[in-house]
């Protein structure tokens, strides 16, 4: 069966690995299809969500399938916290660069994605493009991911005056270029481990709509499981003109 055929997942699911209680909602918005996805890899304490793009009149949904295979593939084999995550994304940015080969329909679909990955003493941050990790901290959210956008490459420069005519236009994806650098696209932070942390994983289109006092409120809720806060945000998001997924973790 080929990447094109397959069903899409769930768009909803929640379970338990062995260091955390994991949700996650998806919808496709008011968009015609769902293009983003989502990857959970217990063995390997890996959860991510996922932003497929597509070309002129195509869908980015294969993009974003490829690396959620790539990231639930991941073996326990490599002792290192980091480079299995870039390996996989490398991996997938061939492959979906192959995938657009074979079908020409789909020669300009990438994807982005948020991850992280529990070890035994850290949690790994992990991400290309503009989907977002927060933690929830007594103070409010924090993010942990710096956008790969154009407008915030340009804040960073010093350049306000023109970064408010961009927006959201990113500035990395997998499996846009041939280049070889997928692994290096990946932006990779490092967190003391921490029990009763709790981490929202979200596309951008959750995040562009929701802001960051409903984003606290959701994930505060002391009443809230994992699937309630990600089912709150969802609807929250509903306004949105894109997909919105919304994934939370809490550590054991």
């Amino acid at each position: 069966m080929s990447t094109v055929d397959k069903p899409d997942r769930p768009t909803r699911l929640q379970g338990t690995s062995e260091g955390a209680r994991f949700a996650v909602v998806s919808s496709k918005g008011k968009r015609f299809q769902n293009e983003d996805s989502w990857a959970v890899n217990p063995a390997y304490e890996l959860f991510a969500v996922i932003d497929g793009m597509g070309g002129p009149g195509c869908s980015g949904r294969p993009a974003a399938e490829i690396l959620a295979a790539s990231l639930e593939g991941i073996k326990l084999s490599r002792p290192t916290e980091i480079e299995p995550v870039r390996d996989a994304a490398s991996r997938a940015g061939d492959q979906i660069r192959k995938f657009g080969e074979d079908n020409p329909f789909y020669r300009a679909i990438s994807c982005e994605f948020a991850a992280i990955r529990l070890s035994a003493d850290n949690v790994v941050i992990a991400h290309v493009g503009l989907a977002r990790v927060y933690r929830l901290l007594p103070a409010g959210v924090e993010q942990l991911t710096l956008d790969h956008s154009l407008e915030a490459v340009l804040l960073r420069q010093g350049k306000p005056e023109k970064a408010g005519f961009y927006g959201n236009v990113s500035v990395r994806a997998i499996g846009v270029s041939d280049d070889g650098a997928d692994a290096e696209r990946v932006e990779v932070a490092l967190l003391p481990r921490a029990s009763g942390n709790r981490f929202l994983l979200a596309t951008d289109g959750l995040w562009e709509v929701v802001r960051e006092h409903e984003i606290e409120a959701a994930l505060r809720s002391t009443l809230a499981s994992a699937t309630e806060c990600c089912e709150s945000l969802v609807t929250l998001a509903s306004k949105s003109k894109d997909n919105v997924t919304a994934m939370v973790v809490d550590l054991l």
